[in-house]
C-alpha cells in the first residue's frame, strides 16, 4: 500500500513514501469538495492571505475528527511515520514523543497556485 520514494536510498533523514492506494487520495478529494461550506483560503499562519505567496484553499481538521476519510488518511501517514521510525531509529530514541497530535489542513491549489 506504500512504496518508498526513491530518494529513500540517500540516508540524509529526508524520507517519503508514495500512497498507492488510489482510493485514499481520491476519497480526500470528494470529502473537499463535500465540505466547500467550511473551505477558507489558505493563509500564511498569521491570518494574512497573500497570494503572491500562497494561494491555495484549505479545509482544516482537527487530529480528534473521525469521519471517513480521514480515519483512513491519518492511518496510513502514522504507517509512514513509523516506516520513517524504523529507518531513523535515534530520531525517536531519547526524544520527546512525536507523532501526530495536531489538525492538518487538506490544501486545493488553483492552478498556477500554490
Amino acid at each position: 500500500m506504500l512504496r518508498a520514494h526513491k530518494n529513500n536510498k540517500k540516508n540524509n533523514f529526508i524520507a517519503g513514501w508514495y500512497i498507492e492506494d488510489p482510493f485514499i487520495c481520491d476519497n480526500m478529494i470528494k470529502f473537499f469538495e463535500q465540505n466547500s461550506s467550511y473551505v477558507e483560503r489558505g493563509n500564511m499562519g498569521d491570518g494574512e492571505i497573500d497570494l503572491n505567496r500562497k494561494n491555495s484553499f484549505d479545509l482544516g481538521f482537527n487530529s480528534d475528527d473521525n469521519r471517513e476519510p480521514l480515519v483512513s488518511y491519518k492511518k496510513i501517514l502514522s504507517e509512514v511515520l513509523e516506516l520513517y521510525k524504523d529507518k531513523y531509529e535515534y530520531c525517536s530514541k531519547q526524544q520527546r514523543q512525536w507523532g501526530l497530535y495536531e489538525g492538518d489542513n487538506i490544501k486545493k491549489d488553483p492552478k498556477g497556485g500554490g
